[in-house]
């Protein structure tokens, strides 16, 4: 449950609201000539209480388990021995992906 409600729900409205929460972040963009402001939205999946008591928010994602080749079975099997190996593959089959949510989690967390 966050603190504020979401702004977009109305309350005669039958429609589940969406799952995820997000975060409007404004960011001053210095450089040679005239300052820029940038305006970002990012998703916010889960609120976490730290040990102290500080708000933690956390973006979760997955990759999906998907052989267009049909050899599952051959990559569960690697797995126990050879983690390194379909990690780096997954990570270079992927690496679009990878990035966005990583920037996305970077901006997420970002002070302005």
């Amino acid at each position: 449950q966050f603190k504020r409600t979401n702004p977009f729900v109305n309350e005669e409205d039958d429609n589940e609201p969406s799952s995820v929460a997000y975060r409007y972040r404004k960011i001053p963009l210095l450089g040679p000539g005239e300052p820029y402001t940038l305006i970002c939205r990012t998703e916010v999946d889960a609120v976490t209480t730290t040990a102290n008591g500080e708000e933690q928010l956390m973006n979760i994602k997955a990759l999906n388990e998907w052989d267009l080749k049909g050899g599952a079975s051959e990559w569960r099997q690697k797995l126990d021995t050879q983690r390194g190996d379909i990690l780096t593959t997954e990570m270079k089959n992927n690496k679009c992906k990878l990035a966005k949510w990583t920037v996305s989690s970077i901006l997420l967390e970002r002070t302005s």
